[in-house]
């Protein structure tokens, strides 16, 4: 393995660790700091070689991305629902909600 694909490798072995650290934090629900990857600078072309990898690991990193967006929008629709029961009890209604849905 000549060095620009010894360089390739390990960014490509940092940006999967990445994205590990990151399906971890969503399936966690844990977004208060959310790592970022940076590939290196001077890296050059992708070898030919490690093309399929590269392709899966941006799948990947897509499929989390969205993962994190909808888990993001529940999120903000139970924070929603609860505002409204807080809101209702400063009014003098029921401060304990009757009804949670799950399903958000």
């Amino acid at each position: 393995m000549n060095r620009p694909d010894a360089q390739w490798v390990d960014a490509l072995d940092r940006f999967e660790a990445v994205l590990a650290d990151q399906a971890h934090r969503v399936a966690e629900g844990a977004f208060d700091e959310f790592p970022a990857f940076t590939p290196p600078d001077g890296l050059g072309d992708l070898p030919e070689a490690l093309s399929e990898r590269a392709r899966a690991l941006l799948e990947r990193s897509r499929a989390i991305e969205s993962d994190a967006v909808a888990l993001r929008g529940s999120v903000g629709r139970q924070l929603a629902v609860t505002s409204r029961f807080a809101g209702d009890a400063r009014r003098g209604g029921n401060p304990t909600p009757r009804y949670i849905d799950r399903g958000l």
